[in-house]
C-alpha cells in the first residue's frame, strides 16, 4: 500500500505547483479532524491519493458538504468543480478497531474500541494550483 500511495501521490506533486503528499495528506487532515471523534490522525487510513479530472469526480461531491453529521463544525460548502481541469483526490477511512493498550487483558466480552463510531469515509478534492480543499465530502452512521 505504501509504494502505491507513493507513487499516486508523487503524480499529485508533478503539477504546476509542487504540492507532496505530505502537504496532500496534512491538507486534508485539518479538514476531518474537527469532525472526528478521536482527533486522532494514527485512527485514520489514506486509502487514495489520485489525479483527477472535475468531470471524472463531480458527482460525488454534490449536496451538503457532510449530510446528516452531527460532530463538528459544518464544513464549508463546496466551491465549483471544473469538469476539465486536474484536481487531487484524496480519500480517507477510519481503521476499524484498535488494539487494546498495552499491559492489561481485556474482557473476552469487551466490545473493541473503534475510535470513530460515526464517520464512515471522507472525500477531498484540493486544487492542485494552490493547494486548497476545494470541496469535501463526509459519510457518517445515521442512526
Amino acid at each position: 500500500m505504501t509504494a502505491w500511495l507513493i507513487a499516486a501521490s508523487a503524480a499529485c506533486s508533478n503539477q504546476a505547483v509542487h504540492i507532496n503528499e505530505g502537504q496532500v495528506i496534512d491538507t486534508a487532515w485539518k479538514a476531518l479532524k474537527p469532525n472526528t471523534s478521536s482527533g486522532n490522525f494514527s485512527n485514520w487510513d489514506v486509502e487514495k491519493i489520485i489525479v483527477v479530472k472535475g468531470s471524472d469526480v463531480a458527482d460525488l461531491f454534490e449536496g451538503e458538504p457532510a449530510p446528516g453529521c452531527w460532530k463538528g463544525p459544518e464544513p464549508p460548502q463546496n466551491e465549483l468543480i471544473t469538469p476539465s481541469k486536474t484536481y487531487c483526490f484524496v480519500q480517507m477511512v477510519p481503521k476499524p478497531a484498535t488494539p487494546f493498550p498495552v499491559g492489561r487483558t481485556p474482557s473476552p466480552t469487551e466490545p473493541p474500541f473503534i475510535p470513530e463510531p460515526f464517520l464512515r469515509e471522507a472525500f477531498f478534492l484540493i486544487d492542485i494550483e494552490s493547494g486548497n480543499i476545494l470541496a469535501s465530502k463526509l459519510h457518517c452512521v445515521i442512526y
